[in-house]
């Protein structure tokens, strides 16, 4: 016959075991619940394009639909650049 302290030993491992599974799987569930936020936040990602520096003696000879381009804060000062080039040569 086992002894009850071997009995109370073996209850207390089984209990300690048991405890062990259920956080594990409390573990996995909150992983994978961030690994499918993670996988939505990747196809949720907007990719845009990295801007170009553009040299000055193009953008001085630079038309409307450039300047539309460069986006509309540039707009005005494209135009003040033509403006004065057209000055200059007329």
């Amino acid at each position: 016959m086992v002894s009850k302290l071997k009995q109370r030993h073996l209850r207390r491992l089984k209990a300690d075991v048991a405890w062990w599974k259920g956080e594990a799987s409390d573990l996995y569930a909150r992983v994978m619940e961030q690994a499918d936020e993670i996988a939505e936040l990747r196809r949720l990602v907007i990719r845009v394009p990295m801007p170009v520096v553009v040299p000055a003696d193009i953008i001085q000879g630079i038309n409307v639909k450039g300047a539309f381009a460069m986006g509309i804060e540039r707009y005005g000062d494209a135009m003040l650049k033509l403006a004065k080039k057209e000055d200059g040569n007329g």
